[in-house]
């Protein structure tokens, strides 16, 4: 199921979320799109993807475990469409220019 972007005012609200979050991303950084959605590892972690000009940063909380994912958008080497359990379309694999996915 795909979830719709959340409104302007809605981002507004994540904003101060996303720079306690990640700290590593500058404050001046503004975001721009909050998306509900899955991390892929050894399992399927649900979380939200912060996208800013400059970062791509994903969050999840697993069993009291905070899970952070911070790539800046310049080692963004290679994105394309990855298809979920095999057979949907619906996700993305993004490359880094250190290789990792």
């Amino acid at each position: 199921m795909t979830l719709p972007c959340p409104s302007a005012q809605t981002v507004s609200k994540y904003n101060s979320q996303y720079h306690k979050l990640f700290p590593c991303v500058p404050k001046d950084e503004i975001l721009m799109k909050v998306y509900s959605c899955a991390l892929l590892r050894d399992i399927l972690l649900q979380g939200r993807l912060y996208i800013s000009r400059n970062w791509l940063c994903f969050y999840a909380n697993l069993f009291g475990k905070d899970i952070k994912v911070a790539i800046p958008v310049v080692s963004v080497r290679l994105v394309k469409k990855h298809k979920t359990a095999g057979l949907v379309p619906n996700g993305l694999a993004i490359t880094t220019d250190s290789n990792q996915k």
